[in-house]
């Protein structure tokens, strides 16, 4: 049985001032916020819905989490234990530092 979790992540900003105007810059990739916190999401998943069960991340104009294939539970009770698991996640992660490379070992993709 095949079954999918995509998260889908924005790209924010980052805000400072200058001189009273408002500097806009990029804030952290999505992508490397996903694969930071990938082995955390990946290993509770796993447990709760077998090895079977693919975890992806792409950017979105909006955060959201979409399923493909069957759960037991209903869609809505999946994606709010998927929002949970990455608030968890994203509220333990400390350093997304573009330097540092990726957990296992690769380097952070260049934008």
């Amino acid at each position: 049985m095949e079954r999918r979790i995509e998260i889908r992540l924005t790209q924010t900003e980052q805000k400072s001032y200058e001189k009273g105007k408002v500097i806009r810059m990029p804030g952290p990739d999505p992508l490397r916020i996903g694969e930071l916190v990938r082995p955390e999401l990946e290993t509770a998943i796993h447990e709760k819905y077998g090895e079977d069960t693919e975890l992806t991340f792409s950017v979105a104009q909006v955060t959201d989490v979409r399923l493909l294939g069957s759960f037991p539970e209903k869609a809505p009770a999946v994606r709010a234990w998927v929002e949970g698991l990455l608030a968890d996640a994203l509220e333990n992660l400390t350093d997304v530092d573009r330097s540092r490379p990726l957990p296992d070992g690769r380097a952070a993709p260049d934008r």
